[in-house]
């Protein structure tokens, strides 16, 4: 049986879409305003490799003139399934290490709070993670299933 909902429960629900930046993150903006959704998720970089676009200082600008405009709800930003932080190989782990990093400069600018990786197969150890962020920061970091 399917669990009733009332009103007073979508007081906070924000709802939106995983999006494509392939067109950047402007217009990306502007689809999730034109489907009169609250927030959306992207991936931060190409999902099934290394690859990224920087975004120039007024994209970045007229990114959050239209967030701030549409009221976006907090976004999330996916990393890519390649990035492994549960790796035991060195070269795999300094990967997730050096995505993270850039991911969360990158995110920064625009203003994104979440990371958002898929789930690792064995424990996640973050040594060495957080003396390698780019500044003091809190990292909103959350697992996928």
């Amino acid at each position: 049986m399917a669990e009733e909902v009332y009103e007073s429960d979508l007081i906070n629900m924000v709802i939106g879409t995983h999006m494509s930046i392939a067109k950047g993150i402007v217009k990306t903006a502007e689809n999730v305003v034109k489907m009169n959704a609250d927030t959306m998720q992207i991936f931060s970089r190409n999902p099934r490799g290394s690859n990224y676009k920087d975004p120039t200082v007024k994209e970045a600008e007229e990114f959050q003139r239209i967030r701030r405009e549409a009221g976006f709800g907090a976004i999330l930003a996916h990393a890519p399934y390649t990035m492994n932080l549960a790796s035991a190989k060195p070269e795999v782990y300094e990967f997730a290490c050096t995505v993270i990093r850039e991911d969360v400069t990158r995110m920064d600018r625009l203003g994104i709070e979440n990371l958002v990786a898929q789930k690792q197969e064995f424990k996640i150890s973050l040594r060495g993670l957080t003396r390698r962020l780019p500044e003091k920061r809190i990292l909103r970091f959350c697992l996928r299933q």
